[in-house]
């Protein structure tokens, strides 16, 4: 007879597309445990003309927030964007030490979103993008 599996074996919804998500970027970018996904400053012809027009998005939503004045810190994220351009999370790699940089770093990306769907040629669901966010005195900058 089949036996039950222990209910801490179970992997809720969110953690299961967490995991599929985490693997896909993983076969995309043919290598397990580095940083997922396209990284803003791919120079390959399939990539540049999407990756420009995502850069600008991105780099148009950064904001440095009054509030923050003074703190320095850079943040690595990746961001896996959906075929049709939606934002589907969202994942900080490297904290810059400062929680309120962090929270203003997600917050730049959420509000960038929604982004172009992807090109059509791509033949995915879904893709990571990774890069980092620059915080200086009283200025952010978008990594390539």
């Amino acid at each position: 007879p089949p036996q039950e599996i222990p209910s801490r074996l179970m992997l809720d919804p969110a953690q299961l597309r967490r995991i599929s998500a985490e693997k896909e970027a993983e076969r995309y970018s043919g290598t397990p445990g580095k940083d997922p996904g396209v990284a803003l400053s791919a120079r390959e012809d399939r990539h540049a003309a999407y990756l420009s027009r995502l850069h600008e998005q991105l780099r148009n939503a950064m904001r440095y927030p009054e509030s923050l004045k003074g703190l320095s810190g850079k943040v690595r994220m990746t961001i896996i964007i959906s075929r049709n351009g939606t934002l589907e999370s969202v994942k900080l790699l490297a904290s810059s030490g400062a929680e309120a940089l962090d929270q203003a770093a997600l917050a730049s990306v959420h509000n960038a979103a929604p982004f172009a769907p992807l090109p059509d040629a791509w033949k995915l669901e879904r893709i990571p993008f990774t890069f980092n966010l620059e915080y200086f005195a009283d200025k952010v900058r978008l990594g390539r």
